[in-house]
């Protein structure tokens, strides 16, 4: 078996963004899954407060989320209907349906994706895609969230847009991590 990572070490503060950049085949992606507890380490902690991530992913999986740089959204869904049944399935059996659209609302609000809601997927332009795939991880409420790649296709202005909406995120009191090799953006809004 051949060794992806050696002797990393990395301290990340509550409410930071971080940005993890490297080119191709550096092995970010490999350090996104094993910092989320995705694909764990062989040998190596993760810590989150102290506490052991690998040992106690259960208790503490609901505060991670991972956006992927695939898109999984429906395509023939409208971005309210996508996102409504993810809250369905993620927010507390009792939760009223008019708990959920008044969750969902504040959501595709925060990702400035309102006036898109009743637009289906397969319709929407890279970024808007990107900006509903985050609505749904936000769904969940996580606290750390990670970011592989899901700037990369995008154009410079859309990037810059998405940057500062990650670094606002960390601003309301979420640690984001950020995967990318781009580096146009990662000075203005990266701690």
């Amino acid at each position: 078996s051949r060794c992806l990572l050696d002797a990393i070490s990395v301290v990340i503060q509550p409410r930071e963004f971080v940005c993890i950049l490297g080119p191709s085949g550096s092995g970010k992606s490999t350090l996104l899954s094993a910092l989320s507890a995705r694909v764990p380490m062989d040998t190596g902690r993760v810590l989150i407060n102290g506490k052991d991530l690998y040992a106690n992913f259960d208790a503490m999986k609901q505060d991670i989320v991972v956006v992927p740089q695939k898109d999984v959204l429906h395509e023939t869904l409208t971005v309210e209907q996508a996102i409504s049944y993810t809250a369905e399935l993620r927010l507390p059996a009792d939760t009223s349906r008019d708990e959920i659209q008044v969750e969902v609302q504040e959501i595709l609000s925060r990702v400035a994706m309102t006036s898109h809601r009743r637009t289906p997927i397969g319709k929407l332009s890279g970024g808007q895609i990107k900006r509903a795939s985050l609505a749904n991880e936000l769904l969940a409420r996580p606290t750390l969230i990670f970011l592989d790649e899901v700037t990369s296709g995008l154009d410079e202005q859309t990037d810059r847009d998405m940057m500062g909406l990650f670094r606002s995120l960390a601003d309301d009191g979420k640690t984001v991590v950020c995967i990318t090799h781009s580096l146009a953006n990662v000075e203005q809004y990266c701690h």
